[in-house]
């Protein structure tokens, strides 16, 4: 199913020389978007790590991987702990981690436009690299 899903980003437009002042404009792109189920989900991510707060592995601030399809184990900014994750056929996965309080969710969606991945949290998109998840364990 292919839907269009809309990414907003925020567009820093520097100061002109002698100038100290700038601003934000919104830019909106449009992208072509496959939802996942909730399989084809447990099929990406379960053996597979997740880069959290980066684009890749190469900026992740953390990750997490996937050991089945109801435990995770996460490292993030230094820290470590386990969860638990379940995935839905909306294409999102939900979880709840030691080393934060409450449940969580992400909607990951195939990013048909330009390959990889759109992973939407909290309201923020992200566009994630097409080798951003990748097999095996990669939390150190």
């Amino acid at each position: 199913m292919k839907n269009t899903f809309t990414l907003c980003a925020a567009l820093l437009i520097g100061s002109l020389i002698f100038s100290t002042s700038s601003f934000s404009e919104e830019m909106k792109i449009t992208v072509n978007v496959k939802k996942f189920s909730k399989s084809e989900l447990e099929a990406a991510l379960i053996e597979h790590s997740y880069p959290l707060g980066g684009t890749s592995f190469d900026n992740a601030k953390g990750a997490f991987y996937f050991l089945n399809k109801r435990d995770l184990l996460v490292s993030y900014k230094g820290k470590k702990g386990t969860g638990k994750w379940t995935a839905n056929d909306n294409s999102e996965f939900c979880y709840t981690v030691t080393i934060w309080e409450g449940k969580e969710c992400i909607t990951l969606l195939s990013n048909l436009s330009s390959g990889g991945f759109i992973h939407v949290f909290d309201g923020q998109n992200r566009i994630l690299k097409e080798t951003a998840i990748q097999k095996g364990n990669l939390i150190k």
